[in-house]
């Protein structure tokens, strides 16, 4: 039996619990269906680990705790109590995600918030994630959105308390609004706008095989791509095809 996608959810220490309601309706959209990998952390985690614990989904969580047994190695940021109640309450826990005590603390912390990504990137078709940032300036949370986008995840994230969508991840993309209507409508998806390049020139035999479709540009090598959605084909720019259905992205124009 195949397993369950994995989502991630990273977000700031800071973050307000004012916006507890859109965390929980963000958990809501995934459950029971997805898994959800999160970290240790105040803020964001401790959020995400307290609501699916109380509502008995704690079996759906992957926690990637920075430190080890008893809240060894642990700072004064951890969440240790709501780490160890997920993790009695069926949570499958992984100590020292970020390496052992010997690993610096913010080294330990930006390893774990790799683990957590990496493990949605593992999660197959229908993975992603989801950040709740409290400012622009949410330097480990943004770093963890970047490496889901290089991984080639949907990433949609919440600018909680900030006006606009959060800073760009990378060259070449773009934030658009995840939905133009509903619950989503106030997230950002992030999109890569990714070029694909394909080869050239065709051959002779190629030519004769596309003799029905002798227009230029990029249709004439689209035998070498039969995986884009038809759809896709005809347009210069082809997006990942990411295999979800929570998260729709429409090219750049």
């Amino acid at each position: 039996m195949r397993s369950a996608p994995v989502v991630a959810f990273v977000g700031s220490r800071s973050l307000s619990p004012r916006f507890a309601p859109q965390v929980a309706g963000a958990l809501s959209s995934f459950l029971p269906s997805h898994r959800i990998a999160v970290g240790c952390c105040i803020g964001l985690d401790e959020m995400v680990l307290a609501g699916l614990t109380g509502a008995g989904l704690a079996d759906r969580l992957a926690v990637f705790a920075a430190f080890g047994p008893a809240g060894a190695g642990a700072c004064a940021a951890s969440a240790v109590g709501a780490v160890a109640a997920a993790a009695a309450a069926g949570a499958r826990l992984r100590l020292w995600s970020g390496g052992g005590p010997a690993v610096p603390l913010r080294a330990r912390l930006s390893r774990r918030s790799a683990a957590v990504v990496r493990a949605a990137a593992a999660g197959g078709p229908g993975s992603g994630l989801v950040a709740f940032l409290a400012s622009p300036a949410s330097v480990g949370s943004l770093a963890a959105c970047r490496l889901a986008a290089r991984s080639g995840l949907p990433v949609v994230a919440w600018s909680c308390g900030f006006p606009g969508p959060p800073p760009l991840l990378g060259a070449g993309g773009r934030w658009v609004p995840a939905q133009p209507a509903g619950f989503w409508s106030d997230a950002w998806a992030w999109d890569p706008d990714l070029e694909v390049q394909l080869p050239t020139p065709p051959t002779r035999e190629m030519e004769k095989r596309d003799a029905d479709n002798r227009t230029t540009g990029y249709q004439h090598f689209l035998p070498l791509a039969p995986h884009y959605p038809q759809e896709e084909r005809t347009r210069y720019h082809i997006k990942p095809q990411y295999g979800t259905e929570w998260l729709q992205l429409k090219h750049r124009r």
